[in-house]
């Protein structure tokens, strides 16, 4: 494990042509694109999620000039457009997890038995699932849960196991820490089932009958694709809402009636959210493998760093972006003001950090 992207220079194969990465909003992330970047070499993101469609624009964690960007879909390809993103940098190659999750949808019903008991739950009764939000984020536009919703929540799931008959798993965020959630959980809700990261999703959706989701997710499309019904509890994104299969809760009184429409139709094909689950021929991977290896191949890499810069101090990279301007070789006349401002701030003893 590395902490700071100099330290690749130690552990990478020489030479290194191609730097490959997922979201690069954080310090780390921006860090690594630009350390990339300054040794010239070409950099490809894969977006994680379809995170423009289902976030209304409002999120964008592949705000930098990479050589390519792999997007999930041809919606996100003309959301990105739309934003001023290049044409060429551009690539529909579908999500990662798309390969894993065809093979999920089509398990038979003794292989989703079968993963019942690997998970420790009753294999007589339905499951249902809530995924949760982080308690804490980043940014003022995340879904965000307190820990008083979250338990309300629970406990009107707890009411709707009982009366249904039902097993009720939560499946954490991946930021959380499952002891601390699980013993927090068990506190007032003993019979539910609680995974963290260590659980795949997929499997999760493999037994689940229903999701109740906050709605800007991508499990609540994997999870639709699944053929799991999905209830949108207060959803801050209206793009999933009215989408076949999905029930939206307004108001926490109406989750048991949602919960019991939801799970009439569960399992059915939902033919329209399909579509938003591209998988080109040979599958998400081997495509993945066949552009990196004509990158690779193809004319050196560019810098747009005026993008680099302004993307950095719009998300508050301002120390690191302070030492990246000392470092780029050409500056535009954006950059040379930008290198002078930072030099004049340094004299009346301004901490960037």
């Amino acid at each position: 494990k590395i902490q700071a992207a100099e330290e690749l220079e130690d552990l990478s194969p020489q030479p290194t042509d191609l730097l490959l990465m997922g979201a690069a909003f954080d310090g780390y992330g921006y860090s690594l694109f630009c350390w990339a970047k300054l040794n010239r070499l070409k950099v490809a993101a894969i977006q994680e999620v379809a995170q423009l469609s289902l976030n209304n624009l409002s999120i964008n964690n592949y705000d930098l000039p990479f050589d390519r960007l792999f997007v999930a879909n041809t919606e996100e390809r003309e959301q990105f457009l739309g934003l001023g993103y290049p044409a060429e940098m551009l690539r529909v190659s579908g999500l990662l997890a798309n390969d894993r999750l065809l093979q999920t949808a089509s398990l038979s019903p003794e292989q989703r038995q079968h993963l019942k008991k690997q998970l420790g739950l009753p294999e007589s009764v339905g499951a249902i699932v809530y995924t949760t939000s982080p308690l804490r984020s980043r940014w003022a536009t995340h879904v965000k849960s307190t820990p008083a919703f979250r338990q309300n929540v629970l406990l009107r799931l707890q009411q709707v196991a009982v009366q249904k008959n039902l097993s009720v798993i939560i499946k954490l965020h991946p930021n959380e820490d499952l002891a601390t959630e699980k013993q927090r959980i068990h506190s007032f809700f003993p019979e539910a089932f609680v995974f963290g990261g260590e659980t795949d999703i997929q499997e999760i959706l493999a037994i689940a009958e229903l999701v109740v989701n906050r709605g800007n997710s991508q499990t609540a499309l994997d999870a639709l694709a699944c053929g799991c019904s999905l209830v949108l509890l207060e959803p801050s994104s209206s793009c999933l809402s009215g989408m076949e299969g999905t029930e939206t809760v307004a108001n926490l009184d109406d989750l048991e009636t949602a919960i019991g429409r939801g799970l009439e139709r569960s399992g059915k094909t939902v033919t329209k959210t399909l579509a938003r689950f591209f998988i080109p021929d040979g599958g998400v991977g081997a495509f993945l493998a066949k552009q990196l290896v004509e990158m690779e191949q193809g004319q050196e890499s560019s810098t747009d760093w005026d993008w680099t810069v302004k993307s950095g101090l719009f998300i508050g990279h301002h120390k690191i972006v302070m030492a990246l301007l000392e470092q780029i070789p050409e500056k535009s006349p954006l950059l040379q003001a930008l290198t002078e401002a930072a030099w004049r701030l340094r004299q009346t003893g301004f901490n960037p950090t």
